[in-house]
């Protein structure tokens, strides 16, 4: 917001408005995929398979934000 110069809203600046999009995707599908991961740890599921799913959630989170970037 600081380098576009607009203070509410996008703007109609398409970088700003890409990265409203990234943090708000983020926002939807985080939650979700922790509760997910809450769920399998509860239920047992094994360290090494938390941590491949946490991993991929991080991966995949990185490549959506670089892909819009």
């Amino acid at each position: 917001r600081l380098r576009q110069r607009v203070s509410l809203g996008d703007g109609g600046k398409p970088p700003l408005v890409a990265a409203i999009r990234v943090h708000g995707n983020a926002v939807e599908n985080i939650p979700l995929a922790l509760v997910l991961l809450l769920l399998l740890e509860l239920n047992g599921a094994s360290p090494l398979a938390l941590h491949a799913y946490g991993g991929v959630l991080v991966a995949g989170r990185l490549m959506h934000a670089w892909g819009l970037g």
